[in-house]
């Protein structure tokens, strides 16, 4: 287990200490609500990493987060299930993960850089008739030799 996910896995406690039991639809659910941030710190989750921590929780559907808090409003977050070793595995593996929209931006403006603003597409098209036009040459050219 690493850093993140060993902060991942406090966090979880943390919220599930002090989250109330709440009946909806019929369903007992634990809702916490307070400030991440505060929390985060409490815990020794170094500041600015606080969205590392609870992403993963949220794509491993640890948690919900229903409403963001912001200022003097606090976040409200539904806990579904602790994280497991098992889960982290997975997690690890690449079996659930996903690249970030970050990542793939970061793709896409490298493969455009690359290309610097060629359309692949008609440069493709382009050399296909070009070397379609050579062939046809040639083929033009061996057969006027075989005649002779």
């Amino acid at each position: 287990m690493n850093k993140t996910q060993a902060y991942s896995t406090a966090l979880y406690a943390e919220l599930a200490e002090h989250a109330e039991s709440r009946t909806v639809g019929g369903v007992t659910v634990s809702v916490w609500k307070g400030s991440l941030v505060k929390t985060c710190r409490s815990i020794g989750v170094p500041k600015g990493t606080e969205r590392r921590v609870v992403a993963p929780l949220e794509y491993l559907e640890c948690i919900q987060i229903l409403q963001r808090g912001v200022a003097n409003v606090p976040s409200t977050v539904v806990l579904l299930k602790p994280p497991t070793e098992e889960m982290w595995e997975d997690y690890d593996s690449g079996l659930t993960s996903r690249p970030s929209l970050a990542r793939l931006s970061r793709q896409v403006e490298d493969i455009s850089r690359q290309l610097g603003g060629v359309n692949l597409a008609e440069a493709l098209l382009s050399l296909d008739r070009r070397l379609t036009a050579v062939e046809s040459t040639i083929s033009d050219k061996s057969e006027t030799v075989e005649r002779s």
